[in-house]
């Protein structure tokens, strides 16, 4: 399968905190969630030395008794409240919400404050939404800009305790904003919004964790402070997202749009849609080496990379078969993105992908005539299958996810 990879950094640069000595030691709060499952596979895979645990953030004594017990360099908040199945959530249950995002979340910084431990908080860029100064398509809100979305309780909670949190010297705050995985997990915004009736149809900022997990192991290994927006650069419509999902994943795959007005008839909480600046960490993870790709092909990249999962656990297909699909898909993929045509080379580019598909299809209907029921035995072996599989223009073969 295509996993994440995560730079090296300052592994072994820092002695362990609460006296003890030696590599960077990383603990993960929230350890049975999804973010957190992410962390501790790249941690793992880099070889590094990565301890889970669900510790409630708010219980004092548990957290300072956990940290005495793993002595962590290093502390990954990626626990919290979002809701269940959403946000929606927390307007019913403000007590618990304010427990975990604010109690929690504060009372886990101190403490790793007063043991000495650099502790990266995994926060939301949910606090904002489009006005006048940061209007579609303008500039987007600096790290320094005040909250201004007070829709929802959940991101009322967060942009609070933001404004408390970074004051502690040993936080490193990133705000992520609809975040997305290579898979289609229950969380995965993409999962989210493929599943809705409709859809609203506004740019925002989205996090590609494939792309920027790496980044905040790097960052919490460097001991970079202070809020960064995190998420990859630019905006990108929901209407986009699916558009690229149809064409690279789901060819059948089809939705309507709604209003905000007629989005607020069936939600309890209203939606941050803004866009966020990314300077700021663009121009510290170029300090690293560390590029992060536009949100647009970021995208792109992540879809190629969830049909060549489809691809590769298709049991009909031979597994090696299916490697070598998956690699070239990948390979595409990235073709595709560095590729620069002008509009009357992308013309012709088009009109040509799509003569060589129907070709294809043609020679696979003259197939299926003369093989008959032989043919139906290995459907996946078709000629037409190598030459249009990717060709934008034809209906495709939908990725078993």
């Amino acid at each position: 399968a295509v996993t994440m990879s995560v730079t090296n950094g300052m592994n072994g640069a820092n002695g362990a905190s609460s006296g003890s000595s030696g590599p960077n030691r990383f603990l993960i709060w929230g350890g049975e969630g999804w973010v957190a499952g992410h962390l501790k596979s790249l941690l793992e895979a880099a070889g590094k030395e990565v301890h889970t645990t669900t510790v409630r953030m708010e219980n004092r004594e548990g957290v300072l008794a956990e940290l005495d017990r793993v002595r962590p360099t290093h502390v990954l908040n990626a626990a919290g409240c979002t809701g269940r199945p959403n946000v929606d959530w927390c307007e019913d249950n403000k007590e618990a919400t304010m427990r975990s995002n604010v109690i929690g979340t504060l009372n886990l910084a101190d403490a790793c404050f007063l043991k000495g431990i650099h502790c990266t908080v995994f926060a939301t860029g949910c606090i904002y939404q489009y006005d006048d100064a940061h209007p579609i398509g303008g500039p987007g809100y600096l790290e320094t800009d005040a909250a201004n979305f007070k829709g929802s309780f959940y991101s009322d909670t967060k942009g609070h305790v933001e404004e408390i949190l970074k004051h502690y010297t040993n936080c490193l705050i990133l705000r992520l904003r609809m975040p997305v995985s290579d898979d289609l997990h229950s969380r995965n915004f993409v999962t989210k919004i493929s599943k809705y009736d409709r859809v609203v149809d506004i740019p925002n900022s989205n996090t590609i964790l494939y792309d920027l997990l790496p980044a905040s192991i790097l960052m919490a290994e460097h001991k970079d402070t202070g809020v960064f927006n995190f998420t990859n650069p630019g905006a990108i419509s929901h209407n986009e997202v699916l558009s690229l999902f149809k064409e690279i994943v789901r060819p059948d795959f089809t939705w309507k749009n709604f209003s905000l007005e007629e989005q607020a008839k069936v939600i309890k909480a209203g939606r941050s849609n803004c866009k966020l600046d990314t300077t700021k960490l663009v121009s510290k993870l170029k300090e690293y080496g560390f590029e992060v790709p536009e949100v647009h092909d970021a995208y792109r990249n992540c879809f190629q990379r969830m049909k060549a999962a489809g691809v590769l656990y298709d049991k009909k297909v031979p597994l090696q078969k299916r490697l070598q699909r998956a690699e070239a898909l990948v390979l595409i993929g990235d073709i595709f993105i560095k590729a620069k045509r002008c509009p009357e080379e992308e013309g012709d580019h088009l009109v040509f992908e799509q003569l060589v598909a129907e070709a294809a299809i043609k020679r696979e209907k003259d197939t299926k005539k003369k093989s008959g029921k032989k043919h139906h035995l290995h459907p996946h072996h078709d000629e037409a299958e190598k030459t249009a599989a990717d060709a934008p223009n034809v209906p495709k073969e939908k990725a078993d996810l």
